[in-house]
């Protein structure tokens, strides 16, 4: 439902006003990327160019709290990493917010080579091993890129000094959506707040904010015969504790990641890891309400790995006391 789909003539348009100067008696190919799940993407080649075109969702469209502005996250996400580390990242070519050409923010940025891990072939075990341990290399690199104040990138007014007021508000407005839009949990939205309320304190361990890509999964990164090509979607980049990382969640936590890493942040921190799952999970059981899909699995999967979550909290807090 937040894909804001656009006419041919409207995409070459945008292609015209981002590269002027190529497209002189030039054939566009486009082609839509259907793997992600909000912005939309089109592939685009003309000339001895490929880029990627992204468009945010229309202004009415009914999106989750973190998800305002996200699109400027990425762009800056995208730009610090380049600018900051030796991580690969596409470069971005052109940002457009004037909504002139279109009814919402759209940027081109260059078009990796190679496809996803999540999409790859089947490949030798050392060789997967490898690229796991190379993301970790490169995951720890972004998280030395230091900041100023908590919060999301693309939401610059809620930045905070504080990290535990600023994720008491990432998953209280995850919980208030929830409610908003009628969603059921399968464990009670109070009961939840009674733990976090229960569980808060460790948060204060966290003082410095460093940039967390967040959504750094198997979809999100590009390999080409068999080596990283480069990593994408900075959209829910934000300022926070390195724990949050994707890899380092229950569900996805990957031996050969920590090792190229270089510590176990989930050992080191057992009960805010347990809070970031809980996070992750809430946001992957709304969302699939928030966006309509259309079948359930999503929904089974979050909600699964929810009450697990919640479980857990409960036996750690309980042994603690």
């Amino acid at each position: 439902m937040t894909k804001n789909l656009q006419a041919t003539e409207n995409i070459r348009k945008m292609v015209e006003r981002a590269f002027p100067e190529e497209l002189e008696n030039e054939n566009i190919l486009i082609r839509e990327l259907t793997e992600g799940c909000f912005n939309v993407a089109y592939f685009i080649s003309f000339k001895d160019k490929e880029v990627i075109l992204k468009i945010a969702p229309l202004s009415e469209t009914i999106i989750m709290t973190y998800e305002k502005n996200i699109m400027a996250a990425e762009v800056l996400g995208l730009t610090l990493v380049s600018e900051k580390t030796r991580v690969l990242v596409p470069k971005v070519l052109f940002y457009d917010t004037s909504r002139k050409l279109c009814d919402a923010p759209y940027f081109f940025m260059e078009a990796l080579p190679g496809s996803s891990l999540l999409k790859a072939e089947s490949m030798p075990e050392k060789m997967h091993s490898e690229i796991l341990q190379k993301i970790g290399k490169w995951n720890f690199e972004i998280n030395q890129i230091k900041g100023e104040y908590f919060g999301y990138l693309g939401r610059p007014d809620q930045l905070k000094k504080s990290w535990k007021e600023t994720f008491l508000c990432f998953i209280g407005d995850v919980l208030l959506d929830g409610e908003k839009i009628g969603i059921s949990l399968g464990v009670a939205y109070d009961e939840i707040r009674m733990l976090i309320e229960e569980a808060k304190d460790c948060l204060d361990e966290v003082i410095e904010p460093v940039l967390v890509h967040w959504d750094l999964w198997e979809g999100n990164v590009f390999i080409n015969n068999g080596k990283l090509s480069g990593m994408i979607d900075f959209e829910r980049s934000l300022w926070g504790d390195p724990l949050m990382e994707y890899f380092f969640r229950r569900h996805a936590y990957n031996p050969d990641f920590v090792k190229g890493y270089g510590r176990d942040l989930r050992i080191e921190a057992p009960l805010r890891a347990l809070l970031y799952d809980l996070y992750l999970y809430l946001i992957m059981t709304i969302e699939t309400k928030y966006r309509n899909y259309q079948d359930n699995s999503s929904y089974q999967f979050a909600t699964g790995e929810l009450a697990v979550t919640v479980s857990e909290i409960k036996k750690y807090l309980h042994v603690k006391k």
